[in-house]
């Protein structure tokens, strides 16, 4: 038996980095949103680790080590993401026509 209320799929909606996204949305800035987003990361990484060490006591060890490897991964996955696109870019231009 299929449920009454199935969610409904829009083919013009795309998520990115958990925000939702129209279709017309240029890669410019769906880029652009995910850049900003890895920025933040990379900021709350470098507040925690600075509070830590000025000795603020609501900040702990952990908290910021686990920060630490999410801003990580972030860059990571940031660069990753650059070079396929680069790659993809030489390819179609060393395509022959």
């Amino acid at each position: 038996m299929i449920p009454a209320q199935l969610p409904t799929i829009s083919p013009l909606s795309i998520d990115v980095a958990g925000s939702s996204m129209k279709a017309s949305t240029g890669a410019s800035s769906v880029f652009g949103e995910s850049l900003k987003k890895v920025d933040q990361q990379l900021k709350k990484s470098s507040e925690l680790k600075e509070r830590y060490e000025l000795g603020d006591p609501n900040v702990t060890l952990p908290e910021v080590m686990i920060e630490s490897q999410k801003s990580k991964l972030a860059m990571a996955t940031t660069i990753e993401i650059r070079n396929k696109a680069l790659e993809a870019y030489r390819d179609l231009i060393n395509m022959p026509v």
